[in-house]
């Protein structure tokens, strides 16, 4: 099976990958342009490849990796405001086209991952509460438009992994975080990644449009 991941950088991409490609699947990547980066024209990039007769049947659009929004609006909010519209333009891009290109062949699943945005309030991980819900927005508009060409869109709303931070901290967490749980237990990137991959492989997945909490006790509606 051939799998796409976007912005494929970070922790949890680089265990899926790793897991992807220990069950013998091919696996492409791409960043998702930087404010400072050329832009990468998603619209060529999926024509291009289509022309090779091949086609994309999981692509993961990873938002967990390489921003911080309120790192950013805190030491600068104009460049803050440029840097953000310019990432979810990008993912805005990536969808639309990665859907296309679906569409025109025989289907697949599209899947955005986010970072759960409160804990950051705990443990001090990246925080992007607006591309967080901008991608859920987008994710369930195209969902709809998309269905019918058997294309099915989905977002993850991700616990950071226990990579994420240092045991101290974590310990040192660990009364803030009861809210998520009775006794709380950070997962690896390895572990996450292995539910992401069974999504992926699921013969008759029958879930579109959703955001799919994975960690413990993610509240859909966080502050």
């Amino acid at each position: 099976m051939l799998y796409l991941i976007v912005n494929g950088g970070g922790v949890i991409s680089k265990s899926l990958i790793d897991q992807l490609e220990k069950a013998s699947h091919e696996v492409h990547t791409l960043r998702l342009p930087n404010v400072d980066d050329s832009a990468l024209d998603f619209k060529s990039y999926f024509e291009t490849f289509a022309k090779s007769g091949r086609c994309y049947k999981n692509i993961f659009i990873d938002l967990t990796h390489g921003f911080n929004e309120i790192n950013v609006f805190n030491n600068d909010a104009l460049k803050a405001i440029f840097e953000l519209e310019r990432r979810i333009k990008e993912m805005l891009s990536a969808l639309k086209y990665g859907a296309q290109h679906m569409a025109r062949s025989d289907g697949g699943r599209i899947w955005v991952l986010c970072l759960d945005h409160s804990v950051s309030m705990s443990i001090g991980s990246a925080s992007n509460p607006v591309t967080n819900y901008a991608a859920m927005a987008a994710v369930q508009c195209v969902a709809k438009e998309v269905m019918h060409f058997d294309v099915m869109v989905n977002l993850f709303l991700i616990h950071p992994p226990r990579e994420e931070a240092d045991s101290a901290e974590w310990r040192k967490a660990k009364n803030n975080l009861h809210p998520y749980g009775l006794k709380y237990k950070p997962q690896s990137a390895a572990h996450l990644c292995e539910t992401l991959h069974l999504y992926s492989e699921l013969k008759n997945l029958t879930t579109t449009g959703a955001l799919i909490p994975l960690g413990s006790g993610i509240a859909i509606a966080n502050i």
